[in-house]
């Protein structure tokens, strides 16, 4: 399958909406549910991934986005050295082609490569989600704690959080 990674643009939003309605379907899969996947959370998403976060997709040659990754700062100015906020989403139709890990490996390449304001980036991931922590360990996040009891999952039961950080060697203050 040929197909392209980039930066997110405005442009994508309304692909985002419908890419992220599609994650939000698999259980335990996004933090949010469909309903929550709205245009307005969408356009505020994509607009501070582009303004001064980060936000990559995988576009197949025919244009439709298949995955996205975003991710943006905290207000507070004591964190302007952090991404968090993380969400990913890949079409359940591509699940298995390895396009988690693409985005991944995009993102932090991006953030070696031109990214030296960013020190930390941080993301959280059910504990039960092995394949996540093994493909974000792969591209250098390490484990940071446990959450305990802090997602609530699709059948009513609590599930612990792990929370992981990407130390970049090339922050410049």
């Amino acid at each position: 399958m040929n197909y392209e990674i980039r930066k997110v643009t405005k442009l994508d939003i309304a692909q985002l909406i419908t890419l992220y309605k599609k994650s939000a379907i698999v259980p335990e899969g996004l933090a949010r549910v469909a309903e929550e996947i709205t245009p307005k959370y969408i356009e505020e998403v994509v607009t501070k991934s582009i303004n001064g976060g980060l936000g990559i997709v995988i576009e197949t040659a025919e244009k439709t986005l298949v995955g996205a990754l975003l991710s943006f700062k905290n207000d507070p100015e004591v964190f302007k050295h952090t991404l968090g906020n993380m969400s990913m989403a890949v079409d359940p139709k591509y699940f298995g082609n390895g396009f988690g890990k693409k985005l991944f490996v995009a993102y932090i390449d991006e953030i070696l490569r031109s990214r030296s304001d960013i020190a930390r980036v941080e993301l959280n991931v059910r504990q039960t989600n092995k394949l996540g922590i093994k493909i974000y360990e792969s591209v250098g996040f390490k484990v940071e704690g446990i959450q305990k009891n802090r997602v609530l999952d699709s059948k009513g039961n609590l599930a612990d959080d792990t929370m992981m950080a990407f130390l970049n060697p090339n922050f410049k203050y």
